[in-house]
């Protein structure tokens, strides 16, 4: 397509001059922004994508443009665009507007710029994207990249769980979200989404003001009640999900220094698992 064609020229002008942001930058990002659903994987992933994500962290965008951004990614035409009807390209604006709300929430954790609002706002769109969102392709194809919306969204919850002006019932929410998708019964994820999604919870049980009675509670909630008892494939998947969601908690909160306490809740729930 031409304007893909036009784009991607200025973004590889852009790279080569070491991501300098033209002097236009704001109204550029807005230019640029539609392509962030571009089922052209390289187009999308490399270049606008990438990007938006290098101005983002090296804070060459200014804030104000940053948040305009950030609000704009949350919107029904971004963030929700087609999330009623899965299966279309329409997915990769949606997976990508998450994604990118992960560096710009990173962003603001080393220097806070977004309102306790815009913050929250984000915080609760993220989780009503991770409840509604039906597509769970990852990798789709050679062309196309990935779509991987329920990693995208765990990494956001990862950076939210790091905000110290996140609150308590915030966390729980975050963690709530993150068992609901653990327990998907239409699939058995296989792009290490289980992997991305015990990171996220890891960095938000690292929190201290979580009770440690309700965090056991909360492993315990990712048993299945059945492994084969039930109608197939569903049960099976939402058992290899769960159990696999567990076991990455279990070695991935070693490595990151759980406490014993806490580890000690994830082998309750190995254990509770239902048998063969």
């Amino acid at each position: 397509m031409p304007a893909e064609s036009n784009i991607r020229g200025r973004l590889e002008a852009i790279a080569e001059g070491d991501y300098a942001p033209p002097d236009d930058a704001a109204a550029f990002v807005l230019e640029i922004l539609p392509h962030l659903g571009s089922s052209d994987g390289e187009l999308r992933e490399q270049h606008v994508y990438g990007t938006l994500h290098r101005w983002i962290v090296r804070r060459t965008l200014d804030d104000v443009t940053i948040v305009d951004l950030a609000r704009i990614l949350v919107d029904p035409d971004h963030l929700f665009l087609g999330i009623e009807t899965p299966g279309d390209e329409k997915v990769f604006m949606r997976a990508f507007s998450v994604l990118l709300l992960a560096p710009i929430v990173h962003a603001h954790r080393q220097d806070p710029f977004l309102s306790s609002s815009d913050l929250s706002r984000i915080l609760t769109k993220t989780i009503e994207y991770t409840d509604r969102e039906q597509d769970l392709r990852g990798y789709v194809s050679g062309e196309a990249l990935w779509a991987h919306g329920v990693a995208h969204a765990a990494d956001v919850f990862g950076q939210l769980g790091q905000c110290e002006d996140v609150a308590v019932d915030e966390l729980i929410s975050m963690l709530d979200a993150i068992a609901r998708r653990a327990l998907t019964d239409s699939d058995v994820f296989i792009f290490e989404e289980d992997t991305r999604m015990a990171a996220a919870a890891i960095e938000i049980l690292k929190r201290s003001e979580l009770d440690r009675d309700w965090v056991t509670s909360w492993f315990l909630r990712l048993v299945p009640e059945t492994r084969w008892t039930g109608e197939l494939p569903w049960v099976h998947h939402r058992y290899a999900n769960a159990r696999n969601a567990l076991h990455c908690l279990y070695f991935q909160g070693r490595e990151a220094g759980l406490p014993e306490d806490v580890i000690a809740g994830i082998e309750e729930a190995l254990s509770s698992l239902p048998k063969r």
